[in-house]
């Protein structure tokens, strides 16, 4: 099979563990050069072969001209490489004509086939892909908090539309907690937070002037002070889950974006004249698929189950999931409370260059990947940021 199960790609890699990208001029060079020597001996077998030429042989010279084109002459350094090349270019361009005027009308159309199939595969392959990114994250978490639930999340299979749509529900329903929490001043955040008592009492909250809190033990009415106190941390409490449900939501709303995008990409490949070619390579070239994906049973009438069932070959069982909101500790609620509030600053200051952007630091703490653990060089990563623009912006711990 010549589609790679890891990166979603034919024939090469992208972005991809499997195959690491070269980062050295002298790596683009060795690159080349085995690209060279394999579609040589690719020449030197088909020159050998006893059979006469078919299709296949015609698609893998069309497979090899594709490998040349990725790995192209530019990268090499002297003139004896670059001669080196050109000569296989020539040499593989000649073979194919020839194989072309051998086959006649079998192979008539094979090379328009040959690249919309295999770029019609990686786009079946994205969709598969991002339909299980989103039905397989395990969100039942959501449906554990104890002051906005999310109902939805607690069934599995459950769409992802569907439980984006009560988390913006909730998010509206939570809305005046934000003003609330501002209303207490940046000072009292990290104790809001991290359900400490308040730093200081903001005037609102107690009789008389702005005090600290050590200075007013002991004075003024102590049933004030009690009630303001049991009112910042039930706030805390409100607060937070509210930070756990804007935290979710991108992480959801990103897989079920994934999904809208790969389908609008696979309407746009096979629309317009791409729909007779999809059709007629479903129905009468069936091999243009099977030398991408190898031999699988009626592919032409399973060509999408087949596809969704490679892309859950290299996941297992294991699913991401969202951490739980009790296992977020009191530097993460600290991180995240302030990334927030810094985003707010910035959209109220017209947007700043120099911004927090909340989905990196959601993903790091909020995220699971389908071990079981959260990126914790990731998650350190946006502690230090977040914090470093904090004392930058806000001036103070």
């Amino acid at each position: 099979m010549r589609l790679c199960l890891t990166c979603g790609y034919v024939d090469e890699h992208r972005d991809c563990p499997v195959v690491s990208a070269p980062r050295t001029p002298e790596e683009k060079v060795q690159r080349v050069q085995r690209a060279l020597v394999e579609i040589d001996r690719t020449l030197f077998a088909i020159k050998m072969s006893k059979d006469p030429p078919d299709r296949t042989t015609l698609m893998t010279l069309l497979a090899a001209e594709g490998q040349l084109q990725r790995f192209p002459s530019k990268d090499l350094t002297d003139f004896g490489q670059k001669r080196a090349y050109n000569l296989v270019e020539t040499a593989l361009r000649d073979r194919r004509r020839e194989v072309e005027d051998a086959l006649g009308e079998s192979g008539s159309g094979l090379s328009e086939s040959f690249a919309f199939a295999r770029r019609a595969i990686e786009l079946a392959f994205r969709i598969a892909g991002a339909r299980l990114d989103a039905t397989e994250l395990d969100a039942s978490q959501l449906s554990r908090l104890a002051l906005y639930p999310v109902g939805v999340a607690r069934n599995r299979g459950v769409g992802i539309a569907t439980i984006c749509s009560e988390i913006e529900a909730k998010l509206d329903e939570t809305r005046d907690l934000d003003a609330r929490v501002r209303d207490w001043g940046s000072r009292n955040l990290p104790a809001l937070l991290t359900s400490k008592e308040p730093v200081e009492l903001p005037e609102k909250h107690q009789s008389g002037g702005f005090r600290m809190l050590g200075a007013i033990v002991g004075r003024g009415p102590a049933s004030r002070r009690a009630a303001a106190v049991t009112q910042f941390k039930l706030l805390g409490d409100q607060f937070r889950e509210r930070l756990y449900l804007l935290a979710a939501n991108p992480i959801l709303l990103r897989r079920a974006s994934n999904v809208s995008q790969a389908e609008e990409a696979w309407r746009k490949h096979t629309s317009g004249a791409g729909a007779a070619l999809w059709e007629r390579i479903r129905k009468s070239e069936t091999d243009v698929l099977a030398f991408f994906l190898g031999p699988i049973a009626d592919l032409a009438a399973r060509f999408d189950d087949a596809i969704a069932e490679l892309a859950r070959k290299p996941r297992g069982t294991a699913r991401h999931a969202l951490r739980p909101f009790e296992a977020l500790d009191a530097e993460d609620w600290d991180v995240m409370g302030r990334a927030y509030f810094l985003i707010y600053d910035a959209i109220e200051g017209g947007g700043s260059s120099d911004a927090v952007v909340w989905e990196p630091v959601v993903r790091a703490i909020v995220e699971l990947d389908p071990a079981g653990h959260v990126d914790e060089i990731a998650r350190r990563k946006v502690h230090g940021d977040v914090r470093s623009r904090w004392l930058k912006n806000r001036g103070h711990q």
